[in-house]
């Protein structure tokens, strides 16, 4: 494994609180951010979950929806909303690299943050 040099390092740690931002704000079970291929970057997930796995899932699901998205006139994937029995999960791309997953408690109203989520993901794509 390579060593990450000091700007990677300051990168990670600058997502990582991002997330972390997200996940306080919207009053979420979980926030986990990962490459296309299901590599995980930064994550804050309550301990129910497992990120490796979760992470695996989310990839999954989102690379069919990308190519959905192209066997429909090449429409490019923006966001996939599930509805779980005690939770809401939102997916959606973060540039072409990185995708974002935020697990919402039936209990949260999800704060600004659904509002906002462009705006993180605009943060996000300027560090990756």
């Amino acid at each position: 494994m390579e060593k990450e040099t000091p700007s990677e390092i300051a990168n990670l740690e600058k997502l990582q609180s991002i997330l972390d931002e997200i996940k306080e704000k919207g009053d979420l079970t979980g926030a986990i951010l990962s490459y296309g291929d299901d590599e995980l970057i930064v994550e804050n997930l309550n301990k129910e979950f497992d990120s490796k796995t979760f992470s695996a899932m989310c990839a999954s699901i989102i690379g069919g929806a990308e190519g959905l998205g192209q066997t429909i006139g090449d429409r490019v994937f923006r966001k996939i909303i599930t509805e779980l029995e005690d939770y809401t999960m939102i997916m959606m791309g973060c540039g072409k690299q990185a995708s974002l997953a935020l697990i919402i408690p039936k209990t949260s109203t999800g704060g600004t943050i659904i509002d906002n989520l462009e705006e993180y993901c605009n943060k996000i794509k300027a560090l990756i």
